[in-house]
Order: structure tokens, then sequence, then C-alpha cells
């Protein structure tokens, strides 16, 4: 599918605890089996013509003998600081070998969405998912503090190996809480008190952090400028606020002397929730925004759609389920088809294009196994 569409970037989400092994006196090593599954992914994205691989987690790694109640913990700065200096120190060790290992990726993201007021994601250990238990929770000005450790230790490690790989931020919510957020991690930078290793000189430059800003502003970000914004058929309308709440965050990069860096937005997308009046609409919604991200948002690079295809057999909830550019495979009445937005984003990327007969032979490809 990714080389029908004719795509040069691809985000591979390979958990850094299934990938990787701690050994004592803190040694890293790959799990061997998810490596070479990971091996075969990489080698097939590469020959679709992907140019640009993006390597995402949602998870960590922790010190040998650490026991952690889930694997979006971090131990506490304050009080487990032996633990917490060890934990940042094995997660940038397990970058810097994906670096090495695989030269193919050259781009790499802390964590997914870890600003999301009352999220799991960095939270105290002790924290069950699902529980959202407050005493387990940082305080976002903690976070970002915890995200500049990890940013710039895991950006020394992959440039270690290739000065040209490039270290993106984790990938921001866009939520109207995110510009708060943002504020946060510039301000933790700019405090003098990282990185956190006494051997190491403290920077206060963000070139020492990030190369690339990673968010995920959906088309809700309009609700950040216009919380009225109006939704037609459950989609959410892409219109100038959507472009004001874009350039908000890219005028907080600016204050902080970061205006030459590229923003990279590695999830986009519609949930349709299987409706098709949401479907036809999301089609419309996306066309819009491309247009307006291409002709009012110059300092966008990159743009990731989230997700390939529907979830059939292995469901999540009705919104995460229907995010696919394509029906999913094992869908009994269209199995990969191709939805509004696909057409869209297609047509976009190959000058208004309708030959979809690249996706049709993948479909009968595997409907025929």
């Amino acid at each position: 599918l990714n080389q029908a569409i004719g795509s040069k970037v691809f985000r591979l989400n390979v958990t850094l605890n299934n990938l990787f092994i701690v050994e004592r006196g803190d040694t890293v090593r790959f799990n061997t089996s998810t490596k070479e599954q990971m091996e075969i992914i990489v080698d097939k994205l590469v020959k679709s013509g992907v140019e640009r691989i993006v390597y995402a987690t949602d998870s960590f790694i922790y010190p040998y003998g650490y026991s952690a109640t889930h694997t979006i913990c971090a131990p506490d700065p304050y009080s487990e600081r032996d633990a917490y200096e060890r934990w940042v120190t094995v997660n940038s060790k397990a970058m810097g070998l994906i670096a090495k290992e695989f030269p193919e990726i050259k781009y790499f993201e802390v964590i997914n969405e870890p600003d999301i007021p009352g999220n799991e994601v960095l939270c105290k250990n002790g924290m069950l998912w699902g529980t959202q238990q407050a005493e387990f929770m940082y305080t976002a000005e903690d976070e970002a503090n915890i995200l500049a450790d990890l940013n710039y230790y895991m950006r020394r490690e992959v440039k270690k190996v290739d000065e040209s790989n490039m270290m993106m931020t984790a990938a921001f919510s866009s939520l109207a809480s995110t510009y708060d957020f943002l504020e946060y991690f510039y301000g933790a930078i700019e405090s003098g008190a990282h990185p956190i290793k006494d051997e190491d000189p403290c920077s206060v430059d963000p070139d020492d952090y990030f190369d690339i800003m990673d968010l995920h502003p959906y088309a809700f970000v309009a609700e950040n400028i216009d919380p009225a914004n109006k939704y037609i058929e459950g989609i959410p309308t892409v219109n100038e606020s959507y472009v004001k709440g874009c350039m908000k965050f890219y005028e907080i990069c600016c204050k902080h002397g970061d205006a030459e860096k590229p923003h990279w937005y590695t999830e986009l997308g519609f949930t349709d929730r299987g409706l098709e009046g949401s479907r036809v609409q999301a089609g419309i919604e996306v066309k819009e925004q491309l247009r307006l991200i291409k002709t009012e948002l110059p300092f966008v690079e990159c743009v990731i759609f989230y997700k390939m295809t529907d979830l059939y057999e292995y469901t999540v909830s009705i919104s995460e389920d229907y995010f696919g550019l394509f029906t999913a495979l094992m869908n009994p009445d269209h199995p990969l088809e191709l939805k509004p937005i696909m057409k869209e984003i297609y047509a976009f990327m190959h000058d208004g294009s309708t030959d979809y007969s690249a996706f049709d032979a993948v479909r009968d490809k595997y409907l025929e196994r």
C-alpha cells in the first residue's frame, strides 16, 4: 500500500520494551526476535520507496533490577535520583543502538503524546495503566524537565552514530494546553539545569536537544482558537482558525530562537466512526487541510497520516478503529477499500490523479491469500 500511495516517509512504532533487554550492569541489548522482525519491516519500507523512517515508541526500558508498574513510568528525579539517571541512560543507549543497527532510520522520536493533561504517559512509578491515579502524576513542569533530559541524551547518542541523524521532540498532542507545555519545555532547556549528569556542562541551547519539532495537529486545533468551531457529520471543519492554531505553536518556537527548525506533523487524520456521511466529510476537510498546510504553513516539512487501515479483528474503540485511510483488509463487505480521505490525499500527491489501479492490485493480491 505504501508503494502504491507513493509515500516517502513512514513512522515506525516498535516499543522500546519489546525491542530491548536490560541486563546486569545496565547493559542494553536487542531482543533478537523483535530485532529480526524490525529488520524485515525496515527492508520492505525501503524497497517500497520510503526515504525517511521515523522511529517512534510509546514505552520505555528500565535499569537492571528496577521494578516499574508500567512501561510508561519514569523514576522520580527527586526521590529516586540514581534510578532516574540510570533510566535516562539506558533509554538513550537504546536510541543509539537503533541508529547503529538500522542506518536506514534517520529520525528519532522520544515518546508519544506525554503532554495530554491527565495522560498516564510519563507518570510516576506506581501508576497502574487505566487508573489515572492523581498521586502518580507528574506536574507538567516536571514532565517537561524529564523530556529535556531525554531529548539531550538521546540526541547525543544518535549523533555519535551519524551526525546527519535527526532527533525529534516528543510527539506533542497539540491541544490548547500544549501551548503552555511547550513553554515549560523551552523553560526547562533554558533553565541551566540540564543535562543532568555532573560531568556534562549545562546547555541552554535548544539545538543541543532537538532538531525537529514534532506535533499532532489534528483538525481540532481550530478549537484552540475558536471553541465554537463547526462540526459537520461529526468531522471538525478546517479553516483559518486551524492555521492560527498551528501558527501559535510556531510562534512559541520563534520566541525561543527556533524559527528555522522544521515542524513535522507526525499524526493527522479523521475518525469517521464507520459512518458514510463522516467518511465523505473527512475527504472534504482533508483536502482543505492539505491546501492550508502547503500554502499557509511553510515551516511544515512533513506530514504523516494516522493510520493506514481501519481496525477490524483487533479493535480498540469506536474512535480509534476508524482512523484508517483504507477499510480493513478483513472487512467482509468492503475489504481494503480506498476511503474518500485517501482519494483526496492521493490526488494532492499526484496532480489530481484518480487512477487507483495500483491499489486494486494490492487488494487483489491479499484477497487471493
